[in-house]
């Protein structure tokens, strides 16, 4: 069963719910909880027992989850691997879970999956979109060869996108032919072959002087990249609930037939690592197969307790998002990610001390622009709470503007109902000034990149 579920969400225990009014499914809300919890199977898109993907995600969003599906997710956050992931406390006498700035996909053993979309989608397929569309501009990372399709892809959850995204990658390899090396076997046989291992023969067969320790080479395909394709494909067979991708990996299964699967995948993705160029078509199905096989998460938790755990940290996901738009779409600018050549001390001791690292800074005939990204939500209707900006991300871009010399600097979060024009102009003294930007997610990246271009004009 699938579920959909905003970041910062609640998971219940649907045991202590039992008496729920039963949900509005037209409205997607009742007086008591999110329909979230149920699951509506969606026979067009081909997915068994999966949600539709255009159910609303209220806010705040919470769902309910059947005692075993609830008990392995508890015991994941209380882990200490889960601390920036899931926190688990007990309200009015109920278990809760809530999520933190995480989105992606959680399964449990008992096959229940999670998509955690971001808050600031109206409904699962925005959200979904918008994840995939983060995705893509993830440096060293597969998810650059999600097709654009896939972006408009609404009727497979995640978890089904990747499986395509990779099967379309190992097609690709097939099609070509699998790459075969020399590999080196060792062998006690009765006839002279290779090279004789002078040590083992002395060793093993000093009293059978009709065998022969030999090393020889093979022109083999079962060799490591093959090995991880094919342990991937029956991985994800077990796996995958859609019937299209059940088919492929079946077809693929039987073109891999006499190739064994990893007998110790780790090992193997460690040796891939240093693969030649006959292996370059290779790079972007083995970047998928390790991601899908280990399924932890992208922070480098390792997800023991959940079946699978592949989620992303949405501040990272934001950032190279909007950055990637920066440097494709405003040629005219040099864009700088990351700049490390400033420190806030000059000098201590003879030495620099802390080193300030902006996301951005951008320069074009002689004016600097300085830019932080940052995933939180800003309220315009409250600026008694300060629309909800963090003072230290003031002093931040304070100290951003001093040290770089900047003209302006700026804070960009992402737009949602609440927030949706540029707030008011902060001054922080005649020389400097600070501009809290909207990002609309919803538009393609260049035209979000234009918006933002004419306030830096």
């Amino acid at each position: 069963m699938t579920y959909f579920l905003a970041e910062f969400g609640l998971i219940r225990r649907a045991a202590d719910f039992a008496n729920i009014a039963t949900p509005d499914l037209q409205s997607g809300v009742n007086g008591a909880a999110s329909p979230t919890h149920l699951a509506i199977p969606d026979f067009k898109s081909g997915m068994l027992g999966a949600a539709s993907p255009t159910q609303p995600l209220p806010q705040p969003n919470e769902i309910f989850l059947p005692d075993a599906a609830f008990d392995s997710l508890k015991a994941f956050a209380i882990s200490q691997e889960a601390d920036q992931i899931m926190a688990f406390f007990v309200q009015k006498g109920c278990e809760c879970l809530r999520l933190k700035n995480y989105v992606g996909l959680l399964e449990t053993p008992d096959g229940t999956q999670i998509e955690i979309l971001p808050k600031t989608a109206s409904n699962a397929a925005e959200g979904r979109a918008t994840v995939l569309k983060m995705l893509r501009c993830l440096p060293d990372a597969p998810f650059r060869s999600l097709p654009t399709a896939s972006l408009q892809s609404t009727s497979l959850p995640l978890w089904e996108v990747f499986i395509t995204a990779f099967l379309e990658e190992v097609t690709k390899i097939v099609q070509h032919g699998l790459q075969k090396s020399y590999v080196t076997t060792e062998e006690n046989q009765p006839f002279l072959r290779g090279k004789l291992l002078i040590e083992k023969q002395l060793s093993q067969n000093i009293f059978r002087q009709e065998q022969f320790a030999v090393a020889h080479d093979e022109f083999l395909e079962n060799i490591a990249p093959n090995r991880i394709l094919k342990s991937c494909v029956l991985t994800l067979q077990r796996q995958s609930r859609s019937f299209s991708n059940q088919n492929r990996l079946r077809q693929l299964r039987f073109v891999l037939e006499d190739i064994p699967a990893s007998p110790h995948v780790e090992t193997d993705l460690l040796a891939i690592q240093t693969t030649d160029r006959r292996f370059d078509r290779y790079a972007t199905a083995l970047q998928w197969a390790a991601v899908l096989l280990r399924a932890r998460s992208w922070a480098g938790q390792a997800g023991k307790h959940p079946n699978t755990s592949l989620l992303f940290p949405t501040e990272r996901l934001f950032e190279a998002y909007v950055t990637r738009g920066f440097r494709q779409h405003l040629p005219d600018f040099e864009v700088i990610a990351q700049d490390r050549s400033q420190h806030l001390i000059n000098s201590h001791d003879g030495k620099q001390k802390f080193g300030l690292r902006p996301d951005l800074i951008l320069r074009k005939n002689g004016k600097v622009l300085i830019l932080d990204m940052k995933w939180k939500w800003i309220d315009a209707s409250q600026p008694y709470k300060n629309y909800g900006i963090d003072q230290a991300d003031l002093y931040q871009l304070y100290a951003y503007g001093q040290k770089y010399e900047a003209d302006s600097v700026f804070l960009i979060y992402p737009q949602h109902a609440a927030f949706t024009q540029p707030l008011a102009i902060f001054q922080y003294n005649e020389s400097l000034r600070l501009q809290v930007l909207p990002f609309n997610m919803a538009l393609p990246l260049s035209e979000a990149i234009k918006a933002c271009n004419k306030l830096f004009e």
